[in-house]
């Protein structure tokens, strides 16, 4: 077996493989490791990276592992073209951010896409917005199966922030 810094050296070296699905491998593992080792190089990555399939696994990578110093660099994601990029920065920032980030997330609760809507609603209702309930309730009533999957997601993950026992003041 290899020792987690060989891990971390395998994937950094990965993240500028020629490759994009081993750079969204690399990015994957570096997340899963929640470990900040690979923090820098997920971000030089980010700069140089222009595969959308890449980029949105470098901003998921990056919400597991940074803390708010990094809300600039992933509020920059928000109007990205690629609706993937724009989900996880949403889910990203909702990960390591604070309140002040969901006044740039509400406009993303009135998405076409369900996934970018879905987790916008998840961003607001951890920041401590009740009133995505609505919004929920809205895409579980939409004829589009993708939109009620995605609502359906969404109150897991609104149930699974409800177990935390830090995030129930904030619904009190």
């Amino acid at each position: 077996y290899l020792s987690a810094p060989e891990v971390i050296t395998c994937c950094i070296r990965a993240l500028s493989h020629e490759n994009p699905l081993v750079r969204i491998g690399a990015a994957k593992s570096l997340g899963r490791l929640g470990t900040g080792a690979g923090e820098e190089h997920l971000l030089k990555a980010l700069e140089r990276e222009d595969d959308p399939a890449v980029i949105s696994e470098v901003i998921a990578a990056l919400g597991k592992v940074s803390d708010s110093s990094r809300i600039p660099v992933l509020m920059k994601f928000l109007q990205h073209v690629d609706l993937r990029v724009q989900a996880n920065a949403i889910e990203s920032l909702a990960a390591i951010g604070t309140v002040e980030v969901i006044p740039a997330i509400e406009p993303f609760l009135r998405s076409s896409d369900n996934r970018v809507k879905a987790n916008a609603a998840v961003a607001c209702w951890v920041g401590g917005s009740l009133d995505v309930v609505h919004n929920l309730r809205d895409m579980l009533d939409n004829p589009n199966q993708k939109q009620r999957s995605s609502a359906i997601y969404a109150i897991g993950e609104v149930g699974t922030s409800l177990s935390k026992l830090a995030n129930v003041p904030r619904y009190l």
